[in-house]
């Protein structure tokens, strides 16, 4: 949509996505990259693919956005914004980071879920049909301890045209998303590690 808008939507969409958290993140990208638009493309890719746009969360930068549309924010939550590397995977890790128990207690579903709603990246190992076979990092148990294992997993080739093997793509909700680099697949690698440190071992 923001590569190729339909420029009559645009107001509404805009209006609507400015309640939704990624607005938050949106807005610190921008801010620490002196972009005017915190929906300037580059932001929007900073936030799902990671790169070199993405730094931690500062005090100064808080006090510089809106947080007027987010009526579930209370303080605690804001402070604990602080050091955060501003990621989609941050907003995944950071709820199970904090539940009062261990990891072996969390369901199993729940993980299932995170998983799901992780944007991830992978090489697509073979294809038959509509399915692919992809190694990517995939979030698990390590004894009573959360960690990133390399999985061989299936996915979809959702609405992804030209996709082939060898090809790295960008996977959410167990489907191609786009055809990435070499280059954006390591980005994101790197800030799921770096969003994953933060939650869970920082």
């Amino acid at each position: 949509f923001l590569g190729n808008p339909v420029q009559k939507e645009i107001p509404n969409v805009i209006e609507v996505m400015k309640r939704l958290e990624p607005f938050l993140f949106y807005q610190m990208i921008a801010l620490q990259s002196n972009i005017d638009n915190p929906f300037d493309e580059s932001v929007v890719r900073a936030y799902w693919l990671g790169g070199n746009f993405l730094r931690p969360t500062t005090r100064e930068n808080l006090k510089q956005i809106s947080f007027g549309e987010f009526p579930i924010l209370n303080l605690e939550k804001i402070r604990s914004l602080i050091g955060t590397i501003p990621h989609h995977n941050f907003s995944v890790l950071q709820p199970l980071s904090t539940m009062k128990r261990t990891v072996k207690e969390l369901p199993q579903s729940l993980l299932k879920e995170a998983n799901k709603c992780l944007v991830k990246t992978g090489k697509i190992k073979a294809i038959s049909g509509a399915d692919l076979k992809v190694k990517t990092l995939s979030l698990g148990q390590e004894g009573d301890k959360l960690d990133y294992k390399d999985k061989v997993i299936r996915i979809k080739k959702g609405f992804v045209d030209g996709v082939k093997k060898g090809d790295y793509v960008s996977i959410h909700f167990g489907k191609v998303r786009e055809i990435i680099s070499k280059e954006q697949a390591s980005d994101l690698i790197a800030a799921s590690i770096g969003a994953f440190n933060f939650s869970f071992k920082g």
